[in-house]
C-alpha cells in the first residue's frame, strides 16, 4: 500500500459533530446488478441471485395464499409499560425486536432506556412466538407500551401494525423514530447525532446512506421530523403491502419509504453520508489499508486513496458492513451491525475483533453482546 497523504474533497467534521448529507435519489437501473457482482465475486453473486430468485418465487405463491392474513394486523398482546408517556404524543419511538428465545437482552433494554432518555415515548414491539416474562418486565420499565405480534412482515410489518393501532386518527407526532435491534450499541454517544438531526427541522434523517441498489436511508434507524413528514410516513406504513419474503420487504419498505418521502417533497438526509464516510476513513492510514484489503477485486489499481475513493463510489459498499471499523473510529458512528458478527457473509477480516471499537467497557459490554447474540442462535436472519 502506498503511503500517500489524502486530502478529502471537502473538510470532514470532528467525530462529535455529525454532518447532515442530503440524499440525491436516483434509480440505479442495470448498475444495481453490476454493483453486487463486483464486490461479491461471480460465484457468490450467482449463488445470491439463485437464493433471491427462489425466495421471491416461493414468497409470491405464499403471499397469494396468505393475502388476507398479510393485510390484517398481527398483534397478539398490547399493554402499558412502566414508563408513562411524557411528551403528549409529540415524540414517539417505535422499536422492533425479535429473538428465538423470546428473551429481551440487556443490549436491547439499554437501547430502549437510551431512546427514552433522549425524549421519546418508547413502544417496544416483539415479533416473537414466546416471551420470557422476566426480561419482558425489565424492558417494560423503559417503555410507554409493549406489543407482541406474529413474526410476519419483519420490522416494517411491526411498525405498520403499531402505527395503525396507536397513532391512526390522532395528530401526527412532531418526531417519529423508527429503530430495530439489528444493531449493537451504542458504542459512542447518541446525543450528538440527535442534536445534529434535529437541526434539520423537518424531513427524515437516517444514520447511514447506502447506495447499493439505489440511494436510500438504511432503515435500522430513521428519525422523521415535523408533523407533515411524520403524517406521510405513517400513511406509507399503514398502506404498506407486506410479504413473507425479506427481499421484497426491503424493496417495498426500506427503498420505498425513502423514495416516497422524496416524492412527497420532504428533505431526506443521512448523518453519515456515504461520500463523507469514505473521505474520513481514507484520511486515516490504518483504515485506508483495511479498506484496500476489503475490496481488492474492484479495481486493478487501488494503491492510492483517490483510486480507492473512485472505486468505492463507482461500486458502492454497504457502509454498516464494509466500513464497520472506520465509521466508529473516524466518525464516531455509534453502532455495530448484528449481521456482521453473526454471519460475516463478506468474510471481512478482523470482524471477530469488533470489541476493540469499545473505548470504555466498564459495563462489560462485550459480555452483554455475547449474551444478546445467544438469543438469536439458530434463527434465520429476519431483516
Amino acid at each position: 500500500m502506498k503511503s500517500t497523504t489524502y486530502e478529502p474533497p471537502y473538510p470532514t467534521m470532528p467525530a462529535d459533530s455529525p454532518q447532515l448529507a442530503e440524499l440525491m435519489i436516483e434509480l440505479p437501473g442495470p448498475k444495481r446488478l453490476l454493483h453486487s457482482a463486483a464486490y461479491q465475486g461471480p460465484l457468490r453473486f450467482g449463488r445470491r441471485l439463485l437464493e433471491v430468485g427462489a425466495e421471491v418465487a416461493l414468497a409470491t405463491m405464499t403471499d397469494v395464499a396468505m393475502a388476507r392474513q398479510l393485510a390484517r394486523s398481527q398483534i397478539l398482546r398490547n399493554e402499558e409499560g412502566g414508563a408513562p408517556a411524557t411528551t403528549g404524543g409529540r415524540r414517539i419511538a417505535l422499536y422492533q425486536h425479535y429473538s428465538k428465545s423470546g428473551r429481551i437482552s440487556q443490549v436491547v433494554r439499554r437501547q430502549l432506556a437510551g431512546y427514552r432518555a433522549l425524549g421519546f415515548d418508547v413502544v417496544l414491539t416483539t415479533n416473537t412466538e414466546r416471551l420470557e416474562d422476566a426480561s419482558w418486565r425489565a424492558a417494560a420499565a423503559h417503555c410507554w407500551r409493549l406489543v407482541r405480534r406474529r413474526n410476519i412482515g419483519f420490522d416494517f410489518g411491526a411498525w405498520r401494525d403499531v402505527a395503525a393501532m396507536l397513532l391512526a386518527g390522532k395528530a401526527p407526532p412532531e418526531e417519529l423514530l423508527l429503530v430495530n435491534d439489528s444493531v449493537l450499541g451504542p458504542i459512542r454517544p447518541l446525543e450528538p447525532p440527535f442534536v445534529c438531526a434535529r437541526r434539520m427541522g423537518t424531513g427524515a434523517v437516517g444514520m447511514t446512506e447506502s447506495r447499493q441498489g439505489g440511494v436510500h436511508l438504511q432503515s435500522y434507524f430513521m428519525l422523521v421530523l415535523g408533523a407533515a413528514a411524520t403524517a406521510d410516513t405513517l400513511e406509507f406504513l399503514v398502506r404498506l403491502r407486506l410479504s413473507t419474503a425479506k427481499w421484497l420487504i426491503v424493496q417495498r419498505g426500506e427503498f420505498g419509504l425513502t423514495r416516497y418521502l422524496v416524492r412527497r417533497g420532504h428533505r431526506v438526509a443521512a448523518l453519515f453520508g456515504y461520500a463523507r464516510a469514505l473521505d474520513a476513513i481514507l484520511a486515516c492510514a490504518d483504515e485506508r489499508q483495511y479498506l484496500a484489503t476489503v475490496i481488492p477485486e474492484l479495481a486493478q489499481d487501488i494503491g492510492t486513496p483517490a483510486s480507492l475513493r473512485r472505486t468505492s463510489l463507482r461500486w458502492p459498499l454497504n457502509p454498516t458492513i464494509h466500513l464497520w471499523r472506520g465509521l466508529p473510529r473516524c466518525l464516531g458512528f455509534p453502532f455495530v451491525k448484528v449481521q456482521l458478527l453473526r454471519r460475516n457473509s463478506g468474510l471481512l477480516p478482523d470482524a471477530a475483533e469488533w470489541s476493540v471499537l469499545v473505548k470504555d467497557d466498564s459495563i462489560g459490554f462485550s459480555e452483554l453482546v455475547s449474551d444478546h447474540l445467544a438469543t438469536l442462535e439458530s434463527v434465520r436472519k429476519h431483516r
